[in-house]
């Protein structure tokens, strides 16, 4: 079996991704990096740095947080037309 190393899968990975997923990806990588991470992602994936620190804004922000707490809402039920027949 041919070893694959972690970090050829996650060029893969990225590459698959959207382009707003590859921005979140490469942050949160980035992130768990630590200090030199931005850099370390730029050479990884070859993005920009400023892909990078505007993915770790959105991630950081309000409205990404609250993203997922949608509340769910109910059927609004058959059309008025079908119910006249």
């Amino acid at each position: 079996m041919k070893y694959i190393s972690v970090e050829d899968n996650m060029k893969k990975l990225y590459k698959s991704l959207s382009e707003k997923d590859r921005r979140h990806f490469a942050a949160v990588t980035a992130m768990q990096k630590g200090k030199h991470g931005i850099q370390y992602c730029c050479d990884l994936f070859g993005c920009d740095p400023k892909t990078i620190r505007r993915g770790i804004l959105e991630l950081q922000s309000d409205f990404f947080c609250h993203q997922g707490e949608k509340e769910w809402q109910a059927a609004v039920g058959r059309a008025k037309w079908l119910t006249m027949i």
